[in-house]
């Protein structure tokens, strides 16, 4: 039987370590697109529903979705070059399924 992972379990310890929480958070996310737990092409949460099931600041999630944005306009950039691939797509789904 399938098992769904919600955002706020795949997201569990994003607060740990040091920095800003906003790059905590973009890293986080990041992390759960690299292995495999937010699958491209589905969306991320509202910022303002993503700020209030983290009790951040809605500024805090537009920062790191922003970055988000950044880092994968950026990755895109450089796949265009023999040898290069992209690394993610914006953005995994909030539930993956496994089995």
């Amino acid at each position: 039987m399938a098992k769904d992972h919600s955002l706020l379990e795949i997201l569990a310890g994003w607060s740990s370590g040091p920095g800003p929480r906003y790059a905590r958070l973009h890293a986080a996310i990041d992390a759960a697109i690299t292995r495999g737990e937010l699958l491209p092409g589905a969306s991320l949460p509202p910022e303002r529903t993503l700020a209030r099931a983290l009790k951040l600041s809605r500024t805090t999630v537009v920062q790191a979705y922003q970055d988000l944005r950044q880092a994968v306009a950026s990755t895109a950039v450089r796949a265009v070059a023999p040898g290069c691939a992209a690394r993610h797509r914006i953005c995994g789904p909030v539930h993956k399924s496994t089995t």
